[in-house]
């Protein structure tokens, strides 16, 4: 049986992925082809991080890129 927070823990992961999608983004639930920051564990999908591997619980791509790095500033009136 679970506990309590354990069961706090799944709900959490199930409200950022609503969330997540509600927003835009895209859910990663498996690795991605030739994508190497990614790869399937025995616990699920990892994140490769600077020094370790990262469990990802909840993990979403956004469908496209801006064409800019910089701000987007609204124009000025007159």
């Amino acid at each position: 049986m679970a506990t309590e927070a354990q069961v706090r823990g799944y709900l959490l992961e199930e409200v950022i992925a609503w969330l997540l999608r509600r927003s835009g983004y895209e859910l990663l639930t498996e690795q991605v082809a030739g994508d190497p920051a990614l790869e399937m564990t025995g616990a699920g999908l990892a994140v490769r991080g600077r020094s370790a591997r990262h469990q990802a619980d909840v993990l979403g791509e956004f469908p496209w890129v801006a064409s800019t790095g910089g701000a987007v500033v609204a124009p000025s009136r007159p």
